[in-house]
């Protein structure tokens, strides 16, 4: 069972993934401190066979279960994730992955708030995903769009990364936000004065052949004085 510590008066979210490591920076460090900071009992679950621990204030909660491919992360490994999700009991859930979304649905059920992250453009995302055959992915993506259009409408509200995601999303959930994949600056006096001089460029990311660095890197090479 879970930690019964808290106060009754705190609000408590519960933010769900089933593919993203537990110190995600994104989810971890930017959504689920921030709550923290801001008196909210927040937990974190997650796919790993990693000890329970608390770190900033964030309760982070393993599955134990650690999917060895697409399909046992996408269908095994949710009976998991809905036993917890059951246990923790929170006031709000906050989800992260598309595969999700069907328990984003069951929760809401149970009269429990829900918030829906779309970290991309999903349906556009599935039309270059190599692992699906090509000549499936058109309708794969039309099917999710469409699925994904029936949940999010009646969910309480929705965040995802850049402009252009975000108004897609507010023709099916007028109550969608934006939160960026910026750097949080907690000093910023510090990080202006030891900030790089020049013409530097940063990528803040994972390192994958999806995201093209070799092209990019490629097309910067003629430009003189880049770093």
């Amino acid at each position: 069972m879970l930690d019964e510590n808290i106060m009754n008066n705190q609000t408590r979210v519960c933010h769900v993934t089933s593919a993203h490591p537990r110190h995600d920076p994104r989810i971890f460090y930017k959504e689920c401190r921030s709550l923290a900071e801001h008196a909210f009992d927040v937990v974190l679950l997650v796919n790993d066979n990693l000890p329970d621990e608390t770190i900033d204030g964030v309760k982070i909660k393993s599955t134990r279960f650690v999917p060895r491919n697409r399909y046992e992360r996408m269908i095994k490994s949710k009976k998991h994730i809905k036993k917890l999700m059951r246990e923790i009991d929170a006031d709000i859930y906050h989800f992260h992955d598309p595969e999700l979304l069907p328990e984003a649905a069951w929760i809401k059920k149970k009269s429990k708030k829900v918030i829906f992250d779309f970290h991309e453009d999903v349906p556009q995302q599935i039309l270059f995903k190599n692992w699906i055959p090509q000549k499936s992915r058109k309708i794969i993506s039309r099917l999710y769009l469409k699925y994904e259009k029936k949940i999010v409408k009646n969910l309480a509200a929705l965040v995802s990364v850049t402009p252009q995601i975000v108004e897609k999303l507010k023709c099916s959930n007028p109550n969608t936000v934006m939160i960026t994949n910026y750097p949080i600056l907690r000093n910023k006096e510090e990080n202006t004065k030891n900030r790089y001089r020049g013409k530097n460029i940063c990528f803040a990311g994972g390192i994958s052949p999806q995201w093209n660095h070799e092209n990019i890197i490629k097309a910067i090479e003629s430009i003189e004085g880049v770093e």
